[in-house]
Order: structure tokens, then sequence, then C-alpha cells
């Protein structure tokens, strides 16, 4: 019996795999940003640390996150071997 290698199986599981991470990705850090716009239209924010620490906790802290496993979907030698269509 012909045995397909391990990257054949995995494009046979989730062909679109790479385009939904980077989707989700985006999704998770547009939810986080618009969590904060929804909370200054409801809160009204008037102290500015309260302001900074929303922002920093809803956008700076997902930023790195989702910048670096981004850039790992679109550089990496090993995503592209895997899923080499995408």
């Amino acid at each position: 019996m012909h045995r397909r290698p391990a990257t054949a199986k995995l494009w046979l599981v989730k062909p679109d795999a790479i385009k939904f991470a980077k989707r989700y990705l985006l999704a998770y850090l547009g939810a986080h940003i618009a969590y904060l716009i929804l909370w200054m239209l409801v809160d009204r924010p008037t102290n500015s640390s309260e302001l900074a620490r929303m922002a920093w906790h809803n956008m700076v802290s997902p930023l790195p996150f989702v910048a670096l496993w981004y850039f790992y979907l679109e550089h990496s030698k090993r995503v592209r071997a895997t899923y080499p269509s995408e």
C-alpha cells in the first residue's frame, strides 16, 4: 500500500489552513480594537490613564502576537514547504 508523506496528509486535511490562520489573526486584532472603540463609546473615559491602560491591553498587547504569527505564516520555509500553493 502506498503511503503519502506527512505534508500531503496535512494538505488533504486543511487545504486553506494558512488563509484561515491569517484571517483568524486579523479578526483577533480587529475584535480587540472593536472592543476598545465600543468601550470608549459606552464608558466615555475622562481619565487619560484609564484610556491608556485599555488601549495598551486591547491594541498594543495583542499586536506583537499577531505580527509575529502573521510574519511567520508569510515568510516561513516550513509553511511554504507544507502548503506550497498558498
